[in-house]
């Protein structure tokens, strides 16, 4: 082999290595946390909104969709599950708040779309449709929150993952 093919393959690894050709192969970096604030700002919205006199709390969660929009910011789409607490709303330790699981106990499910970024977290879209049928009563369902931000803040960025299957890859 020359000394100019060897050098060609040196110069291209080395683009390769510094980032300049592509990050995502060689920089694993977890979104799990990031997706956690997501949920808990979602979580926050819907209590600060709900007529509920119990705080929700999620019971399952997916993530659909993680765009990057700038600089170490990100737009995560979530998908949720949420049920009544037994703490009173104004009660501000929700992490430590056991979930109702008797049949009059409100459940639903939600749907949010939130930007994260290093120092905030702003919920873009939130839309939840509750359930507030009991197992004695006929079912009845509502949208209890619809939250929209305004245009300027919904910038359509680099899609990172779609979909639950591809996006619990990066929330390792």
């Amino acid at each position: 082999m020359s000394i100019g093919g060897m050098l060609s393959i040196l110069t291209f690894l080395f683009l390769l290595q510094c980032g300049c050709v592509s990050v995502l192969p060689l920089f694993r970096f977890s979104f799990r946390p990031a997706a956690d604030l997501a949920q808990r700002v979602s979580l926050t919205e819907l209590n600060r909104r709900t007529g509920s006199p119990f705080l929700f709390r999620a019971n399952r969660r997916t993530v659909q969709l993680i765009s990057e929009v700038g600089f170490n910011t990100y737009d995560m789409d979530l998908h949720f599950g949420v049920r009544e607490s037994v703490c009173p709303i104004g009660s501000d330790y929700l992490d430590r708040c056991a979930t109702k699981w008797s049949p009059s106990a409100v459940e639903g499910f939600c749907s949010s779309r939130v930007r994260v970024s290093t120092g905030y977290a702003l919920p873009l879209k939130l839309r939840c449709m509750i359930d507030s049928s009991s197992s004695e009563s006929s079912s009845s369902e509502e949208e209890l929150v619809r939250v929209r931000a305004p245009v300027a803040a919904q910038v359509p960025g680099i899609v990172l993952c779609r979909g639950a299957a591809r996006c619990t890859q990066l929330l390792w």
